[in-house]
C-alpha cells in the first residue's frame, strides 16, 4: 500500500502546482549531427543575385541551367581508315562528333541498327532486301572499326 499512497501523493502534488511560472524548455533541433559531413554540399538556395560561387556559362535566372556545354576532352586524330568509317556512319545518318564517346558510337549505330537492319524491311523485294544486307554489314565493320580505333587497350561492351 505503500506505493500505492506514494503515487496518490505525487499526483495530487502535480495536480495543485502552478504550471504557468515554469520556465519555458530550450527548442530542440529534431536532428543534431555529430560533426558536419564534408562529403554532403548542399550549396546555397537560389536569390537572383550572382554568388561568388558561381561559374561562367551557368545562367543565374534559371537554376540549374548550363549555357555553355560542359568541356570535352580535345578531338582525337583518327587514322584515314577511321575517318573514312566515320564519314561513313555520318552519312548514313548517326549523329556524332569529332570527339565521340564509345558510348556515343554505340548508341548511334544502334539507332542505325534500327533503322537498315534487313529484318525491320519485311515488304522490300529480294533485290532490296540484299542491298539493305551488305549496307549493314558494312555498316557493322565500319563500327567495330571505330570501335578498336578509339579504344584500343580491350573489348568495349557492344
Amino acid at each position: 500500500m505503500e506505493r500505492d499512497e506514494a503515487f496518490a501523493y505525487l499526483l495530487e502534488r502535480l495536480l495543485k502546482a502552478d504550471w504557468s511560472e515554469r520556465p519555458a524548455r530550450e527548442a530542440r533541433p529534431a536532428f543534431v549531427s555529430a560533426a558536419p559531413n564534408p562529403f554532403l554540399f548542399t550549396p546555397p538556395r537560389f536569390t537572383g543575385r550572382p554568388h561568388a560561387y558561381s561559374a561562367p556559362g551557368i545562367d543565374e535566372s534559371r537554376p540549374g541551367h548550363r549555357t555553355v556545354p560542359p568541356a570535352r576532352k580535345a578531338a582525337r586524330t583518327l587514322r584515314p581508315g577511321a575517318q573514312r568509317a566515320l564519314g561513313a556512319l555520318i552519312g548514313l545518318g548517326a549523329v556524332l562528333r569529332e570527339d565521340f564517346t564509345a558510348a556515343e558510337l554505340r548508341s548511334a549505330f544502334r539507332a542505325l541498327a534500327r533503322q537498315y537492319h534487313p529484318d525491320a524491311h519485311h515488304d522490300c523485294s529480294a533485290a532490296e532486301q540484299a542491298r539493305l544486307s551488305r549496307l549493314f554489314a558494312d555498316m557493322c565493320r565500319q563500327y567495330h572499326l571505330l570501335l578498336a580505333a578509339i579504344a584500343p587497350l580491350g573489348p568495349a561492351r557492344h
